[in-house]
């Protein structure tokens, strides 16, 4: 569980709501720095001091789910996770792609020929 991971409320020009950042330690970039994700409060910003407690109260909430799911958002799997997953219990090689694609146009070219 990463309890380390906090969500900060920034307000950008360019935006009309608020929005939050946050940290992803388990999503590096080459240069070894974690990747910054952003996502909007769905607050504008023109509400003022009531809309940025409103703003506030998101983000917190977006930051105890993100502790509680190990730094992933709820249903999101990263892409190499999913794969090695997928392949492990379908016990894929890497050519059945091509194959699979293969047979499905050898079928439809046979079907309409008939």
């Amino acid at each position: 569980m990463h309890d380390d991971i906090s969500v900060r409320l920034v307000a950008f020009g360019s935006k009309r709501c608020f929005q939050m950042q946050w940290a992803d330690p388990e999503e590096v970039r080459p240069d070894g720095t974690p990747k910054i994700h952003t996502r909007s409060t769905g607050v504008d910003r023109s509400l003022g001091r009531r809309g940025r407690d409103e703003a506030q109260r998101v983000a917190e909430r977006l930051q105890q789910e993100l502790n509680a799911n190990s730094g992933r958002t709820s249903g999101k799997v990263r892409w190499d996770a999913f794969r090695a997953r997928y392949e492990a219990e379908h016990a894929c090689e890497p050519n059945v792609r091509a194959a699979t694609v293969a047979q499905s146009h050898q079928s439809l070219t046979v079907s309409k020929g008939s």
